[in-house]
């Protein structure tokens, strides 16, 4: 058999399993038209009467899965939950690698392939993907390496503040935001304590763009301005103690995120360009670290997240008919955990949705009620809710509702499939020697391993409006630690971090 066809048969077996699996996952995405108007901002109407989007087609039964043994029906490794109805489709198992991973992850701490010489700039990345993404795993790393790994990150700061790609290159946010990560991921005071914060500081001031040169944050002297730039300031500011407010950041990152939101919902990296995944989730994550993300148009956005998700893998892509990618299972799906923080400033505008009132609707209001028309014959009030009415109800009763995963009331559906994500990772993504890839028939590598990994957690942990609710794993996997998704290291690590600079303030 040639390599061709060997490749062609195994491509064919993963699509056939895929279709299987998510013959019985996926939960369809709704559409922003009905949001205002439905019995839950983040549950819009799925009557078949009003939105074809919502409704099982005629080649592919869709069936809705919850969370919990209540609404999965069963529970992987749950040998007491029982099905709440005999509809309720069973999750098959899929196994995750664990130990494969943990092998694949570990054998690029100290050396690298040949393949990886061209991302010799991005060093400090490497060793976030590889280390964050162990930590995830509840893998824990020997006092030497972590020892080495703080020497080889301390090689890469220059004395103006910042880090490079590598020992001896110009200081660079992106790199940055990989060497702080990093840093807090290893988790001790030596790590921590590498960072020049008052020449951080001062970097991240000489960075900002004037408005009348264009406003935003560029990622080095004399770079690229961008959204990334934004939020990798903001992150590194959180995870140091460093005060935004002082550096006279707010402002510039949030005129420019705004600027850079797109008629579609979803962020560019510039004001002009397409919405994309990754500068949505930068974006987005800036705007929620400030406290600013009220600012942005955040049924639109919601609404342009939910979109992404791909309605035959249940994978999310980036942009616009693009491809899935196993990546965007973080950068795209992690948006709806971002917006969880914001849920009243959604609800808000949610609720000013509703009462826009155009000329031609102002006068239709003062218009008699037709005879034909379902009315009170006391009142003469149309038994029909006005979608005013509605939306400021279920506002109302936002904080009290979950945003996913639990089983959909009658005639509404849950905004995104989070069980329909982790199922791709798991099945499409994963490798049974270790490591995750973009897509099935792409290699595996280190970046896509990490974000794959983070989604699978940022999925796992939240489903509930209680933070203290237990996190649910699906197919059979284990449960992950859980992430910070505003930045995207451990919350354990992120709360270290809190508690060093507390001890160690500027």
């Amino acid at each position: 058999m040639s390599g061709t066809q060997q490749n062609k048969e195994t491509l064919d077996a993963l699509y056939a399993d895929a279709t299987r699996i998510y013959s019985t996952l996926w939960s369809p995405v709704v559409d922003v038209d009905v949001l205002a108007a439905s019995s839950h901002p983040l549950r819009p109407s799925c009557n078949d009467e009003e939105t074809s989007e919502c409704s099982d087609d005629d080649d592919v039964t869709r069936h809705r899965v919850g969370v919990g043994s209540e609404s999965v029906g069963v529970v992987p490794g749950d040998a007491d939950s029982k099905p709440s109805s005999s509809s309720t489709p069973l999750l098959p198992s899929i196994p995750m690698h664990s130990d494969y991973h943990a092998s694949y992850l570990r054998k690029h701490l100290r050396n690298l392939p040949k393949s990886y010489g061209a991302l010799d700039a991005s060093r400090p990345w490497l060793l976030y993907w590889t280390t964050h993404a162990l930590a995830i795993m509840g893998e824990t790393l020997d006092a030497e390496f972590n020892h080495d790994a703080v020497k080889f990150l301390a090689t890469c700061q220059t004395p103006s503040g910042g880090f490079g790609g590598g020992p001896g290159q110009l200081a660079h946010m992106a790199s940055t935001y990989a060497a702080v990560c990093a840093l807090a991921t290893i988790g001790t005071d030596e790590a921590l304590a590498v960072v020049d914060r008052h020449a951080m500081a001062s970097l991240i001031s000489s960075l900002v763009v004037p408005k009348e040169r264009g406003g935003g944050i560029a990622l080095q002297l004399g770079g690229e301005v961008d959204v990334r730039g934004c939020y990798t300031v903001v992150a590194v500011c959180k995870i140091l103690g460093i005060d935004c407010d002082k550096l006279n950041l707010r402002d510039v990152v949030v005129d420019f995120v705004v600027r850079s939101q797109t008629y579609e919902g979803g962020i560019a990296g510039e004001p002009g360009a397409e919405a994309h995944g990754g500068y949505t989730f930068c974006g987005v994550a800036a705007l929620v670290l400030l406290g600013e993300a009220r600012r942005l148009n955040l049924p639109k956005l919601l609404a342009w997240a939910a979109r992404r998700q791909c309605d035959v893998t249940g994978g999310f892509n980036g942009r616009t008919n693009k491809l899935v990618d196993a990546c965007y299972s973080f950068w795209q799906a992690g948006v709806f955990p971002l917006l969880y923080h914001v849920a009243p400033e959604l609800t808000a505008q949610v609720k000013a949705l509703s009462k826009v009132r155009g000329p031609a609707t102002a006068s239709a209001a003062s218009m008699p009620t037709p005879m034909n028309s379902h009315s009170s014959a006391a009142t003469g009030v149309s038994a029909t809710p006005s979608s005013e009415f509605v939306a400021d109800t279920s506002a109302g009763k936002l904080m009290d509702m979950r945003l996913h995963q639990e089983m959909p009331c009658d005639g509404a559906c849950a905004i995104y499939s989070s069980v329909a994500s982790q199922g791709w990772v798991l099945a499409c993504s994963q490798l049974e020697e270790g490591g995750f890839r973009d897509k099935p028939g792409k290699a595996r590598d280190l970046y896509h391993t990490c974000y794959a990994l983070s989604g699978l957690s940022a999925a796992q942990h939240f489903r509930t409006s209680d933070d203290s609710a237990p996190a649910i794993s699906y197919f059979g996997t284990p449960l992950l630690e859980r992430t910070d998704v505003m930045l995207n290291i451990l919350e354990s690590k992120a709360e270290f971090a809190r508690a060093w600079v507390a001890r160690n303030p500027m």
